[in-house]
């Protein structure tokens, strides 16, 4: 996504860190070209929410509801618009819909009930509160996964499809990423064109017992398997792996720099004008105190 950006650099920002820490394979293939100490760990929830009441669901008679809420994904989604307008239409009052953080996909949703998630009077309604999030996952019904076939999304992680498993509502996603994870019918939904796509949303808003199943074996999915109190003795050997091994890898990132520091030589030079000014103007002890303590190194 902000690959120029990284071009310009030399993609500095991974050589010259001392260890990257991603959560797809496929990511730490590519980001090992730049730096060879990549580990990989998958995302899970750091909490696991309550499981949903589905009795008293079911009791309230409500509407079925889908969620969409992804950034960088219209194109994803669009091709699904004209399938949603469809059902929009068919089922009316029955049908309701969440989109969160995209107004402009929001307003191309041509239907009756719809919600849109997020705050438009700060940064035009794109990001909300992880807590309101995933309120608007729990309460839906059906969540909505498309991701088309390309380089971008290939190296994203299933970090949705757990989300919206913790919180109860059944997945419909894109083979790309999701299929493997999802246990097709049994934890999730996994669709490969339009027209199976509209067949299993179809099915899922018709049978809520269904949704329920699936909701509930994707839940314990969760709860056996991806979370952060199950796995974060891995990362924590690995953190201290890397701070007895920190003169080493310190050696080793600023020869990775070594012949790339000439070619921003004037970058360099700015960034140390501006650093020694910011010096005159405060005391050492209050910009030591700004920075946590933190000491900062100008490359000469």
């Amino acid at each position: 996504l902000w690959e120029d950006d990284y071009k310009k650099t030399a993609w500095s920002n991974f050589r010259s860190v001392h260890a990257i820490q991603t959560s797809t394979p496929y990511l730490a293939d590519f980001l090992r070209q730049y730096n060879p100490h990549v580990k990989v760990f998958a995302n899970h929830l750091r909490r696991l929410p309550p499981p949903r009441d589905f009795d008293a669901e079911f009791k309230a008679k409500r509407q079925t509801t889908i969620f969409f809420g992804a950034l960088n994904r219209d194109g994803d989604f669009i091709e699904l618009l004209p399938i949603l307008n469809r059902f929009a239409k068919q089922y009316g009052n029955k049908l309701a819909f969440k989109i969160l953080a995209r107004k402009n996909l929001f307003d191309a949703l041509e239907a009756e009930n719809k919600t849109f998630v997020g705050d438009l009077k700060k940064y035009e309604g794109q990001f909300v509160s992880y807590e309101a999030y995933e309120a608007a996952i729990r309460s839906s019904d059906i969540a909505l996964l498309p991701l088309r076939d390309n380089e971008f999304n290939r190296s994203k992680s299933d970090l949705k499809f757990i989300e919206c498993a913790g919180s109860g509502a059944v997945a419909l996603a894109s083979p790309v990423v999701y299929a493997n994870t999802i246990q097709e019918g049994k934890t999730g939904f996994i669709y490969r064109d339009e027209r199976e796509f509209a067949n299993k949303l179809n099915l899922l808003i018709k049978n809520r017992n269904l949704r329920r199943m699936v909701a509930e074996k994707a839940y314990e999915y969760v709860r056996a398997e991806r979370l952060m109190s199950q796995h974060y003795m891995e990362r924590l050997e690995w953190y201290r792996e890397l701070f007895e091994r920190l003169p080493e890898l310190t050696a080793e990132a600023a020869k990775r720099l070594e012949k790339f520091v000439p070619l921003f030589k004037q970058e360099i030079a700015e960034f140390r004008a501006r650093f020694v000014h910011n010096q005159q103007e405060q005391s050492v002890e209050a910009e030591r105190n700004s920075n946590g303590g933190a000491e900062i190194i100008i490359p000469e």
